[in-house]
C-alpha cells in the first residue's frame, strides 16, 4: 500500500489526441488524507518545465443513485487547486495543447466542481479507480426582475464538463475531455489573467 505524504517519481507528460479529443496523462506524485476527502498531487514534467495540481474528492454521503440497468453512479465534489508556479504552467501547456490562443497568465487558487462517479466510488478511491464526471455551473445574482439575458449568456459560456481518471494505486490520473467545445471554457475556469488597470 501506497502511504500517504510518501512523493512518487513523476513521469513525462502524456498528451493523448485520438478522434479529435486532447487528453493529458500525468503522475500522482502525492497523496494525502483530508477529513472525508482524498487529496491528490498529479505532476508531470513537459519539456523541461514541471506540471502540477492538487486535485481533491470528497465523496458525498448521499447513496448511489441507480440509473436503471443497475448503473449506479455516485455523487462527489471536486477540487481543482494551485500549487504554484507548476500549475500555472499546467494550465498554460492545456491551452496550448488545446490550441488556445489567449493563454492564461496562470492558474486560479482552487476551482471547485460538482462530480459524478461513473465507475468506481469516491469514498473507495484510495483503493480503486475512479472515473469522474465533472460540472462546472455559475449561478450569477438575479437582479429584481429575474435574471437578465446578459447572466445567461455568460453562464452557458461558462458551462463545461470533463472527466477526471484517477488510479491511486497505480499513480495514474488523466484529464479527459467530454466535448472540444468545452476547451475555452474549461481555460476560462481554471485560468487566471491578469487585471488591466
Amino acid at each position: 500500500m501506497w502511504p500517504f505524504g510518501r512523493k512518487r517519481e513523476v513521469a513525462d507528460l502524456g498528451i493523448v489526441d485520438e478522434d479529435g479529443f486532447v487528453d493529458l496523462d500525468l503522475s500522482i506524485a502525492r497523496i494525502e488524507r483530508e477529513i472525508g476527502a482524498l487529496a491528490v498531487t498529479v505532476a508531470a514534467r513537459h519539456e523541461g518545465v514541471q506540471l502540477a495540481m492538487r486535485v481533491t474528492v470528497r465523496a458525498e454521503e448521499s447513496p448511489g443513485q441507480d440509473l436503471g440497468d443497475g448503473f449506479v453512479v455516485y455523487p462527489a465534489v471536486v477540487t481543482l487547486a494551485s500549487t504554484g508556479p507548476a500549475s500555472d504552467a499546467f494550465v498554460r501547456v492545456l491551452a496550448e495543447a488545446w490550441g488556445i490562443g489567449d493563454t492564461p497568465s496562470g492558474m486560479v487558487s482552487s476551482l471547485e466542481l460538482t462530480a459524478l462517479a461513473l465507475e468506481g466510488r469516491p469514498d473507495r478511491i484510495r483503493h480503486e479507480p475512479v472515473k469522474l464526471k465533472l460540472f462546472h455551473e455559475t449561478n450569477f445574482p438575479e437582479a429584481a426582475g429575474g435574471a437578465t439575458d446578459e447572466a445567461d449568456e455568460n453562464e452557458d459560456q461558462d458551462y463545461f464538463e470533463m472527466y477526471l481518471n484517477i488510479d491511486v494505486t497505480a499513480g495514474r490520473f488523466r484529464l479527459s475531455e467530454k466535448d472540444p467545445d468545452y476547451r475555452q471554457a474549461i481555460i476560462r475556469g481554471l485560468g487566471s489573467h491578469p487585471t488591466t488597470v
